[in-house]
């Protein structure tokens, strides 16, 4: 039995194609890139049941998710941050109904994704670098997702099954 390593996986831009949808909608509001009280407003106020049922999973992102819960070389959970309850009560519910047995954590957004969880040793795959770098210094293993085939600093991943066959590399890196 191989050891099984805490998995992490983000929800926008990894899970659900939610972000190329909401910077669109964005622009068609006229909300400026800088306008931050305006886009946090914007994301409050989202329909998001609605949202998800527009955007559509990455690469096979739910039927990868499963396949990974069935390799059983992880303990996965879905850790994403929220600007609203009705965000987070949207993801949890779209996730129940995807797959009910997915552990998911929802967390604001001022506070780091590697203060909320014990990142010790344990994978974040995120398609936002910041989280990565801040998971990397607190001795996390920070998988960078790719859709967009752009090699960067961390392992990259185009899609999620593709833990599964980085499993040995990524126990290398184990501390």
């Amino acid at each position: 039995m191989s050891r099984k390593i805490d998995l992490y996986i983000d929800f926008d831009g990894v899970i659900l194609d939610t972000i190329d949808i909401t910077y669109r909608r964005l622009e068609e509001a006229g909300i400026s890139p800088k306008d931050t009280s305006r886009i946090v407003n914007f994301y409050k106020c989202l329909d998001w049941d609605g949202l998800f049922k527009e955007s559509k999973p990455i690469k096979n992102s739910l039927n990868n998710i499963k396949t990974l819960m069935d390799s059983n070389l992880f303990n996965i959970c879905v850790l994403s941050h929220v600007v609203s309850d009705t965000e987070s009560i949207a993801k949890k519910k779209y996730l129940k109904e995807k797959l009910p047995t997915l552990k998911v954590i929802t967390i604001t957004q001022n506070i780091n994704k590697c203060d909320a969880v014990n990142c010790k040793n344990a994978i974040l795959v995120d398609d936002y670098m910041e989280n990565l770098k801040l998971w990397n210094e607190k001795g996390g293993i920070p998988v960078k997702f790719s859709d967009k085939g752009k090699v960067y600093d961390f392992m990259t991943i185009s899609s999620l099954d593709m833990l599964i066959s980085k499993y040995n590399e990524i126990v290398k890196l184990i501390k």
